[in-house]
């Protein structure tokens, strides 16, 4: 089986990276901060600057939107105070790029495997080309 995967560049995915409110303190949070994204699957990337912090994905069951997703890390209770939770809560500013399913399916070409499976080879790749801090120890 041949499988091709178009990475996106670091500067496509901070260009396309959206301001993320990560709940301090009990701050209060909402999916809504994520606007069209929040009911949607992909990969995510949680970026501060130019530096790419940690890549994730969503799809059905255990992962859930990225609303649900997200909701489960930037937040201290729901995180169970993760070394995530506390790597986004560390930087000044946090953004997050979405690229949906949709997306993923065009830019990973492998027949015969599910948008699963297409989701985690994509992540993988991400993970592999920019070897974000995030996911080098147990907040993978």
């Amino acid at each position: 089986m041949r499988i091709a995967i178009k990475v996106p560049t670091r500067n496509d995915i901070l260009h396309r990276a959206q301001d993320i409110a990560v709940s301090r303190d009990g701050e209060p949070w909402s999916k809504e901060c994520l606007g069209r994204f929040a009911d949607m699957n992909g990969v995510y990337v949680h970026c501060s600057g130019k530096k790419i912090l940690y890549v994730g994905k969503t799809t059905r069951g255990n992962y859930g939107t990225f609303g649900e997703r997200l909701s489960r890390e930037l937040q201290k209770k729901a995180s169970g105070d993760s070394s995530l939770y506390r790597l986004l809560c560390s930087q000044r500013k946090v953004t997050t790029a979405f690229i949906p399913l949709p997306e993923v399916e065009k830019r990973t070409l492998a027949k015969g495997l599910s948008r699963e499976d297409l989701a985690i080879l994509f992540e993988r790749a991400l993970i592999a080309v920019f070897k974000p801090s995030g996911n080098s120890g147990p907040a993978a």
